[in-house]
């Protein structure tokens, strides 16, 4: 449980107290304590973007370290200049002074994300989160308390109860006010005016960003919690052959399908835990000799875990296993 927090002069601070998993250190670390003014800040973040640039445009590394070193005085003189691989012509410095420009504005500025439900549209929408922060907003996400276990696994997004903040969720529009941006990402489909099957697609169509883009999320594991789940909880050894089975159909573990393995292999079940996430889950995952499993969150945190030489068995009753989704993992399909 995170300390009270003490400065009390915003109330967009003052409803992040108490969060589960929401300690101090995160609040500062994503709130930080002063904007950016230093001029030579300024020209570093520069020549960062001119660099980053370059290797996005397939400039060769010794390219790249040339710009970095070429204002320093033992190299300005002595060191040989690489023969480029394309035009002079870097970067254009317009576009990167409009970038700053855009950060600077957006510093500070609160983006709340609208997708208060959902485990796997979640593990599937980070990139978009991560195109915000990358703008210079504080990306808040408010949760159903179910999901609140969730701020482990990331360093820039704050995941808070969806009870504690005042926030139309009915909105179907983007809402931009002076200090802050509400995405309507639960909406995107009807944003985009299209059938609700075809709303994790939409999500991407929004932003003109591929979907395969959700394959880059970036969530990061808790290895202390795995361990514990793996061997005190479940009670698993090392090297330990069994089955990892996952029935449940929806959040509340309330619906599922029954699975079997057809194997002689112990079965360990994925259940809803106490203090432990979807992605706790990730060592037990990984250990598994094969997956058995229900179309639901866990294809989608597989898929980010990108495992190989294992074992994929989909249970399906009737269900759209994948749509519109590319996944790269190969399961063998059942119908139960």
């Amino acid at each position: 449980m995170a300390r009270k927090i003490r400065n009390q002069k915003t109330s967009r601070r003052s409803i992040l107290a108490g969060q589960k998993g929401l300690s101090a250190d995160k609040i500062k670390k994503i709130f930080g304590s002063a904007p950016r003014t230093s001029p030579r800040a300024a020209v570093d973040r520069m020549e960062r973007i001119q660099r980053k640039h370059l290797r996005n445009k397939g400039v060769n590394k010794e390219m790249v370290r040339h710009i970095k070193k070429k204002n320093t005085p033992t190299n300005r003189q002595h060191s040989p200049t690489p023969i480029p691989t394309q035009p002079v012509h870097v970067y254009d410095k317009a576009d990167v002074e409009e970038r700053m420009r855009i950060e600077a504005l957006n510093h500070n500025r609160i983006c709340y994300i609208n997708q208060p439900v959902s485990i796997r549209e979640i593990l599937f929408s980070e990139p978009i989160a991560r195109y915000y922060h990358e703008l210079g907003y504080k990306v808040v996400w408010p949760l159903e308390s179910v999901y609140s276990g969730m701020n482990k696994h990331s360093d820039y997004i704050m995941f808070i109860d969806k009870r504690n903040i005042k926030l139309n969720f009915g909105h179907k529009d983007f809402n931009n006010m002076q200090d802050s941006l509400i995405v309507p990402l639960k909406y995107s489909n009807e944003l985009k005016g299209v059938s609700v099957k075809h709303k994790m697609k939409s999500k991407y169509d929004l932003w003109n960003m591929p979907i395969n883009k959700w394959q880059e999320a970036n969530w990061k594991r808790d290895k202390k919690s795995e361990n514990k789940l793996f061997h005190s909880i479940l009670r698993l050894k090392d090297g330990e052959k069994y089955n990892l089975v996952c029935e449940f159909l929806n959040r509340d573990f309330s619906k599922r399908i029954n699975i079997e393995t057809g194997n002689d292999l112990k079965n360990v079940y994925v259940e809803k835990i106490s203090n432990f996430t979807l992605l706790d889950w990730s060592k037990i995952i990984e250990n598994a000799t094969t997956i058995h499993t229900a179309p639901n969150a866990l294809i989608y945190w597989i898929e980010l875990l990108n495992l190989k030489d294992k074992e994929f068995h989909l249970h399906l009753k009737g269900q759209d296993a994948f749509g519109e989704v590319p996944f790269k993992t190969k399961y063998k399909i059942h119908n139960v």
